[in-house]
């Protein structure tokens, strides 16, 4: 079991997308940006000549209705393809914008007490 639910001990584990959003060039910054808001590490930001592709990865909790807010913002000129990428520990701190702490500490709770 990816998640360690079956193993006594085991902290809870969650899975990690990789996440690549391909969007006109001047979303950019704003891309990257709610990107991070969510948690998710950017790893990469490839300009091309009118696009931009971002290569991401973060908390699936994370990017819950993020290709729906992409789609409402930029309409259908941007295209997000997302991946499982593979399953980790939630950390102790899960307050910090980085991808190994993208989820809410209420969130960790919750998994936690489901766990134990």
């Amino acid at each position: 079991d990816p998640t360690g639910a079956g193993v006594a001990g085991a902290p809870p584990r969650v899975p990690f997308m990789y996440v690549r959003p391909d969007a006109p060039r001047a979303s950019n910054a704003a891309l990257a940006e709610a990107l991070r808001q969510r948690g998710a590490q950017v790893q990469e930001v490839v300009p091309q000549r009118d696009r931009v592709v971002i290569r991401a990865v973060a908390a699936l909790s994370g990017l819950m209705g993020f290709e729906r807010a992409v789609l409402a913002r930029w309409g259908e000129s941007v295209q997000v393809l997302c991946w499982l990428l593979h399953y980790a520990p939630l950390p102790d701190d899960c307050t910090a914008g980085t991808a190994a702490t993208p989820t809410r500490a209420a969130d960790r709770q919750a998994l936690m007490a489901a766990h134990s």
